[in-house]
């Protein structure tokens, strides 16, 4: 079965640009600077680079050819810049020469063999299949200091791909002599390139988005446990309440309660309020998460799992848990002082 290049161009033309429109929307609404910028528009210049290439049917082909090669190193570049972002520090980089070289050799190498078809398809190719390989190496994090998990794999695997489809693509065009005079390149080969672009494009893109569903996540873990050891660690009562609810109480909070911490995880926070004092513990604690009342500290009376009541006074701040508003607080007995 032959492969028809227009449908191949336009497939791949709107999975770029949804790609692309979803992670710069992504980008837009966090304002996260790990690399969603850099690779959403590396997914749009590579959604345009499809008509543009369409242009030598219009009889455009010099410019098409050109700005092509461009687009295609450019989107590479961008690639590579996106995952050096997210990385930071946390791997091995490349020098900004390295990285953006490829794209003018590539676009100087187009011009100049314009006319030597064979020649340029075939330097083309190898350019951007070093620029691959230097992808895949970022992508596999040399000196990485954390965890290799699913989306890390997943880029490596999908620009693995993109290596081994350019290798085969400059070895074929070397080799080949049946060229199509309207798009200067051998149509099998052009035909087979775009396709195997589709897998790679979604690879690259959902192991490059995992990648940064991962750290978050494993940040969040992270700092969630150093909420845990300084709250452990504190001579006063401590937790969490977010959604009305305990969701981390301390130890020594606990033993004031006269409760487990199975027993008060996810309990409601009134369930230990006096009903005197319950309309000020739910006032003062609206106000907290709205974060007027961080400097606030007031005393109220609470009754603990032995049916005492005591004087609890309270204080705290109103924090982000797990992408929810919720209220950090402090405790202290001051029934010995009423």
């Amino acid at each position: 079965m032959r492969l028809d290049l227009t449908t191949l161009l336009w497939v791949l033309l709107t999975t770029s640009l949804v790609l692309a429109t979803a992670v710069l929307i992504v980008y837009w609404r966090s304002r996260s600077r790990d690399g969603l910028a850099a690779w959403g528009w590396g997914l749009l210049l590579h959604g345009l680079s499809y008509p543009v290439f369409a242009l030598r049917f219009m009889g455009w082909i010099a410019t098409s050819v050109v700005a092509t090669n461009l687009m295609s190193a450019a989107t590479i570049a961008l690639h590579t810049l996106a995952v050096m972002q997210f990385q930071g520090s946390r791997a091995k980089s490349l020098p900004r020469a390295v990285l953006w070289g490829p794209v003018l050799v590539a676009v100087l190498s187009s011009a100049v063999l314009l006319h030597d078809h064979q020649m340029r398809n075939f330097m083309g190719s190898v350019i951007l299949g070093v620029q691959a390989a230097l992808l895949t190496w970022l992508a596999w994090g040399p000196g990485l200091v954390e965890p290799r998990e699913r989306g890390r794999l997943l880029l490596v695997l999908g620009s693995m791909g993109l290596v081994l489809t350019l290798v085969a693509r400059a070895v074929s065009t070397w080799q080949h002599t049946d060229w199509d005079i309207l798009v200067e390149v051998p149509i099998d080969i052009q035909n087979l390139t775009y396709l195997a672009a589709l897998p790679v494009v979604l690879l690259n893109t959902i192991g490059f988005v995992l990648m940064q569903k991962e750290h978050s996540e494993r940040a969040l873990s992270e700092e969630e446990q150093r909420y845990r050891q300084l709250i452990e660690s504190a001579n006063e009562g401590i937790c969490v309440i977010a959604n009305g609810c305990f969701t981390l109480v301390n130890h020594q909070l606990c033993q004031m309660a006269g409760c487990t911490q199975e027993e008060m995880l996810g309990q409601s926070v009134f369930r230990f309020s006096d009903p005197r004092d319950e309309a000020l513990l739910r006032t003062n604690h609206q106000k907290r998460l709205s974060g007027k009342a961080d400097e606030l500290r007031y005393a109220a009376r609470m009754v603990v799992q032995d049916g005492s009541v005591r004087w609890w006074e309270i204080g705290g701040v109103a924090i982000d848990w797990h992408g929810q508003r919720a209220t950090l607080n402090f405790i202290t007995d001051v029934t010995e002082r009423r």
